[in-house]
Order: C-alpha cells, then sequence, then structure tokens
C-alpha cells in the first residue's frame, strides 16, 4: 500500500516538474520551483565533494598510522618495557649472571644418565634378562 502511495506521489511530482519546465520554456522566466531545485542540487554537490575529499584524507592518514606509526609505537612501547624489566630484575634478584642459582649443576653426567648407565651395566651383567 505504501509503495503505492510512494509511486502515485513521485508521478504526480514528475508531471508538474515538466509541466513547470514547459511554462518556463515559453515565457522565457525563471521559476522559483526550478530554482530551488537547482540550488538543492548544487548544495548536494559540494556536500558530496566535501564528504569525498574528508574521506580520502582520512585514508590516507589511518593507512599512514596503521603501517607506519603503529609498528613504530609498538617497538618503542615494547623496548621500555623490556629496559623495565630488567632495571626491575636487577633491582630485586641483583645480577644473576655467574651466580650460585645457576651454576649449580654437578659436573659431568646427570642423574638421569648415570642412572640409565647403570641400568645397562646391570642388565648386561645378568645376561640381558630383566630380573623382578
Amino acid at each position: 500500500m505504501t509503495l503505492t502511495i510512494i509511486f502515485a506521489l513521485s508521478g504526480i511530482g514528475l508531471i508538474i516538474l515538466i509541466l513547470v519546465k514547459m511554462k518556463t520554456l515559453q515565457t522565457k522566466k525563471p521559476d522559483l520551483l526550478l530554482g530551488l531545485i537547482s540550488l538543492g542540487d548544487h548544495r548536494v554537490r559540494n556536500v558530496y565533494q566535501k564528504t569525498t575529499h574528508h574521506y580520502s584524507e582520512v585514508k590516507e592518514k589511518g593507512i599512514v598510522l596503521v603501517t607506519k606509526q603503529l609498528p613504530m609505537h609498538s617497538k618503542n612501547i615494547l623496548n621500555k618495557a623490556e629496559i623495565l624489566v630488567k632495571e626491575k630484575s636487577e633491582k630485586y634478584l641483583g645480577n644473576i649472571r655467574n651466580s650460585r642459582l645457576l651454576n649449580n649443576k654437578k659436573k659431568g653426567l646427570s642423574e638421569f644418565f648415570k642412572n640409565l648407565s647403570d641400568k645397562e651395566n646391570g642388565d648386561s651383567q645378568n645376561g640381558g634378562d630383566l630380573v623382578e
């Protein structure tokens, strides 16, 4: 129902515009209705051009932000965080390089390999059979 009404109103509007244009051509005088339509068209064109220009500027700034500034700032923040973590760890833990905490490993083979070699030696002495 509403589509039929809209269609009828647009048809009536077109008929009115055609009649006004025919009257303007016969009298050679500018009509108020056609002047308002052309003024509105001019304003819409200006708004469209400004919007397009604004969109292209925002797009360029967005590309620069995403491709150049964002990686640069994130790398800068990462470096600052890394330096801060190093400073805080040195402050609270001290210089742990060459400290006893890191150098308490036993010389030679680890316990796992010693147990493994002991099992192999025990197995070869028993003839290769496992005795449980």
